[in-house]
Order: structure tokens, then C-alpha cells, then sequence
């Protein structure tokens, strides 16, 4: 799918997630990680989506992520604000986790897991 225009490079990316492992590992504590791990995934989709600014830009940068035009247009006319907007249905499913893995962004619930393991 290729990457994303402005996005953090993912060494960045795979770095601060692993920093901020390296800070859970040491409390056992699960439970603020997979809430962590969707704000994280949310506020990227917010960064991407504030960058593109114009409702044409938005709609056509969808379409290329492979989003039909009539399930765009809805996003193209709203009047919600770059967080809320990362929220909807297109947005979530255009850049869905997997691209975000693509992208290099590892889920901090996965490696948390990972390191709990007995070696």
C-alpha cells in the first residue's frame, strides 16, 4: 500500500513503542495497555487525516487507500473535527491496523505479551 505522507518514520515509531514497553515491563500491570495502544492508533489516524486539511485532499487520499467514492463523500461534506473525524467507520477502515503495521507501527499489547513470556 506504500506509506503514508507525514507520518513519523517506523524506526521512530518502533522505538518509542519499545521505550514504552521497556517502562510497562517493569509493573505487571495489563490492563492500561490495549486502551493505550488504541489511543496511540487513533491519534495517528488524527495526524494523518489533519494533514490533509481540505475535504478534496481527504477524499481523494481515500480513494486511493480503496474507498469508494460514496462512502467518502460523506467524510468530504462533515463538519467534525480532525479526533472525531478519526473515529468514523471510513477513516478506521482505511487506515485499519494492518496498515499501520505496514507502516512500522508495532502494538504495544503484542509486545507486552512477548516480554511476559517465560524465556
Amino acid at each position: 500500500m506504500g506509506s503514508l505522507n507525514g507520518l513519523p518514520p517506523a524506526k521512530k515509531l518502533a522505538e518509542y513503542t519499545q521505550g514504552c514497553i521497556g517502562y510497562f515491563r517493569i509493573n505487571e500491570y495489563y490492563r492500561l495497555l490495549p486502551q493505550l495502544d488504541q489511543w496511540i492508533r487513533r491519534s495517528i489516524r488524527c495526524c494523518s487525516i489533519e494533514q490533509w486539511s481540505k475535504p478534496k485532499t481527504r477524499c481523494r487520499n481515500l480513494i486511493k487507500l480503496g474507498f469508494v467514492y460514496i462512502k467518502v463523500a460523506l467524510i468530504e461534506a462533515t463538519s467534525k473535527g480532525y479526533y472525531r473525524l478519526s473515529k468514523t467507520f471510513a477513516v478506521q477502515q482505511a487506515l485499519n491496523d494492518t496498515f499501520l503495521a505496514n507502516l512500522g507501527l508495532v502494538s504495544l499489547k503484542d509486545l507486552w505479551i512477548r516480554f511476559q513470556e517465560p524465556r
